[in-house]
């Protein structure tokens, strides 16, 4: 089977396997390429992205290919048949530690609670072939003083022999793992860099603290070096990478015919339909307020009626009847703003919180979202809207959408919205909807669990 990798940075590829050969061709950033074999420390590549294909050969360095993850722990089954990881990555490492000096049942797990299920043996049992590694790799991290802020996380990666990684900004490689060292180059978002595994924490620098060891070739030149550890997520590479062209593949990445949030089902959805207005969200709202109008702004109490899994007149008339608010946004027929938007919810009893991701501070990385709709929440955010109908963070119309779900590919991935204005789930780029450590977004998430019928 053929190896498809993708291309670390700008690379030179050459006639032959010599660095010294003729070049004949540059591969951008992230480009995908199929590995057909090697000569010493180069790899004979086809280049996909442009057709023809173009042959040749590029350093080994300079191709990121998929690294599988060592997997210590079997998840755990609960009664609900969602699963729990037993040992999280970001675990504090001195937590593990002292848990299998204690014995017993893991703490982290249950939060001080006696135990429901003992998992304490069979954890154990997985841990023991891997114990010789967890000592090498934990004296280390004593003897640099990083004991308290080592994580779970920087093991795993030592283990399975490194990590692809990706920042979401432009920055310095460092001779060291300080700011204040020599920088050695730059890595910019389209670059694909290669973590070790090894990190440092310095406790010197005023903010970015926890450093990781990196190399990145570029055209042809290898650094190796230090960067700052929150500027960085992982570049995932799938065994299938689907291109944006894909669509069969595309359609095969969730799984569409089970709901993630229950659409609402007011029979004034199947009016507009009927009477071919541009858009099923344009309702008459009379049964909510008494009153015969066909409201155009009604996106954001689409949204929260689909996360409450009501349907949205019934959820119009109650915020009508709860206020002077309520009332003034749909008389008026205006856009909802964030606070309506956490009124609704609190009607019924549905817990939110602030999503307002910051550029270079916290923003919604695609490994942001996956972290938190994991945990059972779902992110309703504010876009634009085209004329057809389509998201897009750029355009001018504005648009309350709800993410329900991601799969992480490379720097990006795709994600599965409800789109209010055609009352549907659908699948878009994950840079459609987010220009990551750009442009700042406003939301919410809301504790919301998957639609069951």
């Amino acid at each position: 089977m053929k190896i498809i990798g993708r291309s670390r940075a700008s690379t030179y590829v050459y006639a032959d396997p010599d660095p010294k050969s003729r070049v004949i061709e540059v591969l951008r950033p992230n480009d995908p390429v199929e590995v057909q074999g090697e000569a010493g420390e180069m790899f004979e590549v086809e280049a996909k992205r442009l057709l023809p294909p173009v042959g040749g050969y590029v350093p080994k360095s300079s191709i990121a290919k998929r690294i599988p993850n060592v997997k210590v722990f079997s998840k755990i089954e609960l009664n609900d048949g969602t699963y729990l990881d037993p040992a999280p990555p970001d675990l504090p490492a001195v937590e593990f530690e002292s848990w299998l000096r204690a014995k017993g049942e893991p703490p982290w797990l249950f939060e001080g609670m006696d135990a429901p299920f003992l998992v304490g043996d069979r954890m154990r049992g997985e841990f023991e072939k891997y114990r010789a590694a967890w000592n090498g790799w934990f004296a280390e991290v004593v003897r640099s003083n990083r004991a308290k802020t080592a994580t779970l996380d920087e093991w795993y990666v030592t283990l399975s022999g490194g990590r692809e990684m990706w920042s979401f900004r432009p920055e310095r490689i460092f001779k060291e793992p300080t700011e204040r060292s020599a920088g050695l180059g730059w890595a910019s978002p389209s670059d694909i860099l290669y973590w070790t595994g090894r990190a440092h924490y310095s406790e010197k620098e005023w903010k970015y603290k926890l450093w990781y060891e990196v190399e990145l070739t570029k055209l042809n030149r290898t650094i190796k070096g230090w960067y700052k550890a929150g500027l960085l997520e992982e570049f995932v590479i799938p065994e299938v990478f689907v291109e944006f062209h894909d669509r069969p593949r595309i359609a095969a990445l969730f799984d569409m015919s089970r709901p993630k949030v229950r659409l609402p089902a007011d029979p004034e959805i199947e009016e507009a339909i009927l009477a071919k207005r541009n858009a099923p969200q344009y309702i008459n709202v009379q049964n909510a307020t008494g009153r015969r109008k066909i409201n155009y702004n009604l996106c954001g109490q689409f949204c929260i009626a689909a996360l409450c899994g009501v349907d949205v007149i019934p959820l119009v008339q109650k915020w009508y009847q709860s206020g002077k608010r309520g009332r003034a946004v749909i008389d008026g027929d205006r856009g909802t703003l964030i606070f309506d938007l956490q009124e609704m919810l609190g009607l019924y009893n549905v817990r939110s919180e602030i999503f307002r991701p910051e550029p270079s501070v916290a923003p919604a990385t695609p490994g942001y979202l996956e972290k938190h709709l994991r945990n059972g929440k779902k992110a309703i955010v504010g876009v634009g809207l085209t004329r057809n109908g389509e998201a897009a963070y750029n355009a001018s119309i504005r648009h309350w959408l709800v993410i329900t779900d991601i799969v992480r590919m490379g720097n990006s991935g795709w994600v599965r919205v409800y789109n209010s204005f055609f009352n549907r789930e659908e699948v878009y780029p994950y840079q459609r909807i987010f220009n990551t450590g750009v442009a700042t977004g406003i939301g919410l998430w809301v504790e919301a669990p998957d639609y069951k019928p």
